[in-house]
């Protein structure tokens, strides 16, 4: 009996033992659970304050951006409106209407940044629509006409070189949305470079295939997954003037077109943009038909 009591005794003993062992593990995993929310918890708000300051500099940056992009046509106008003003008789005609011009420059550059900070804001969702077909386009002519817009918009004359090959006579496509899609790559070709910008378009049996190859910044290779971002401004453009709104509204007019978009770049090598949009193939009106 004594020995029975006592094997009784010790499984007892043996049983608090393991039972406060028991509750110590729990207590310490516990106390692990705890610290390691607490640690999440931690990472967490140190990721959002991260994420606030990264979005309060950006803000900063944009407004910044945004009031220096619009304060310097103001004070041109300022200027050109008190040259008017002041000196309207002692200014030839000559004169004077190029005073006008660049008033009028001015305003069209900033109501230009409007309609791309509007285009930015309705996104993707709302995709311009593409006019009715009317008759066919001259190809050469509106890229020309993109081309002189650039060099207006960057004040830069003579620095876009075109070669156009095997464009048929007979075709349409959106001209409105690609004059837009051409002059935002043109204009970002002349920003970020002092070289020449090479523009080449050429026809396939249903697309056209435009490339655009400038010799500049470039793009570092860790941020072309960003470069379609709205507001989006590469670590290496500098004092370069612009928003970043230019790619965004490219990618989406040329989804608008059906068309494809390929960026290849290399830091202080350049940067070539080369864009495939599908064509109509217009059929000549029948002589005989009424």
């Amino acid at each position: 009996i004594l020995n029975a009591l006592h094997k009784t005794a010790a499984i007892e003993q043996e049983a608090e033992i393991q039972r406060l062992r028991t509750e110590q593990a729990e207590r310490q995993l516990a106390e692990m659970k705890r610290s390691e929310a607490d640690r999440l918890e931690k990472e967490k708000l140190a990721y959002h304050l991260k994420k606030e300051q990264e979005l309060a500099a950006r803000k900063e940056r944009i407004l910044h951006q945004l009031h220096h992009e619009i304060r310097t046509p103001l004070t041109i106008i300022h200027t050109a409106t008190e040259t008017l003003n002041h000196y309207r008789d002692r200014i030839s005609d000559e004169r004077r209407q190029q005073y006008f011009e660049r008033i009028s420059d001015q305003f069209w550059r900033i109501n230009k940044l409007m309609d791309d900070i509007s285009a930015v804001l309705r996104g993707s969702e709302t995709q311009p629509v593409s006019d009715v077909i009317g008759d066919p386009i001259d190809i050469r002519q509106v890229c020309q006409g993109s081309i002189d817009t650039a060099h207006r918009l960057t004040d830069t004359q003579g620095r876009v070189t075109l070669t156009t090959q095997d464009i048929p006579a007979n075709i349409w496509l959106d001209v409105t949305l690609l004059d837009e899609v051409l002059l935002q790559l043109l204009t970002n070709s002349l920003k970020f470079s002092d070289d020449k910008v090479r523009f080449a378009v050429q026809a396939t049996d249903h697309e056209l295939v435009f490339s655009i190859t400038d010799h500049g910044k470039g793009i570092p290779e860790a941020e072309l997954h960003q470069i379609y971002l709205p507001l989006f401004r590469g670590t290496n453009i500098g004092e370069v003037r612009g928003l970043g709104l230019g790619l965004p509204i490219v990618r989406n007019y040329v989804k608008a077109l059906m068309g494809n978009i390929h960026i290849d770049s290399q830091v202080e090598t350049g940067t070539t943009v080369t864009i495939q949009i599908p064509f109509v193939r217009l059929e000549p009106p029948d002589p005989l038909s009424s």
